[in-house]
């Protein structure tokens, strides 16, 4: 009697393959979406306290920072990933899921429609990081982001230009943040830095 059949040897170097292009696609996809997703601004509305936090948290990674009116640059290691953010769900935020890589982070605020817009833009400066651009949404109706030294001595350019390299941040700063019609600031509040 011969039967025509597969020897077991023949089905594991099939599984085996089926497995290794398997994973092979399901990395290349997932690399795609994470690409895709973290290109697209979201909108997660925060608190006063967040917003202090992720301030905070990014000017204790820079090594540098450069000012200007309603914008803030720095450079540091403490970035963030996108892709954990996305994938858990929670904001920028959550400092746990920092990958400590070259980044310029950028506060700035943006036009959207008919709305000013607080935007956390985080660029990878690493060698292998193909200069990923990173931005999330953090605050709605914000009309100015002030942020400036509380020791006199200290002194920054009044004009932003970032040819110029920043200096590093100083021990104490000023945040205020206004949001559209209010009287008071969103925002007032003392960072210690050192």
């Amino acid at each position: 009697m011969n039967h025509k059949a597969f020897t077991m040897v023949e089905l594991l170097l099939a599984t085996s393959l089926a497995v290794l292009l398997m994973t092979g696609t399901l990395y290349v996809v997932g690399s795609l979406r994470a690409g895709v997703s973290s290109a697209r601004p979201g909108l997660r509305e925060i608190d006063a306290r967040q917003l202090i936090d992720l301030i905070r948290r990014d000017l204790v990674h820079a090594k540098s920072m450069i000012l200007g009116k309603d914008r803030l640059t720095l450079h540091g290691y403490g970035s963030l990933s996108p892709i954990e953010v996305e994938r858990t769900g929670r904001t920028a935020i959550s400092a746990q899921y920092r990958t400590h890589q070259p980044v310029q982070v950028d506060y700035l605020i943006a036009r959207i429609g008919d709305r000013n817009v607080l935007q956390r833009r985080q660029t990878d400066l690493g060698v292998l990081s193909n200069r990923n651009i990173w931005t999330e949404w953090v605050c709605v109706d914000v009309e100015s982001l002030e942020l400036y030294p509380v020791d006199p001595a200290i002194r920054f350019p009044v004009a932003f230009n970032p040819s110029v390299p920043g200096m590093p941040p100083p021990p104490q700063v000023q945040l205020v943040v206004y949001r559209k019609d209010q009287a008071e600031p969103f925002v007032n509040t003392l960072i210690t830095l050192r």
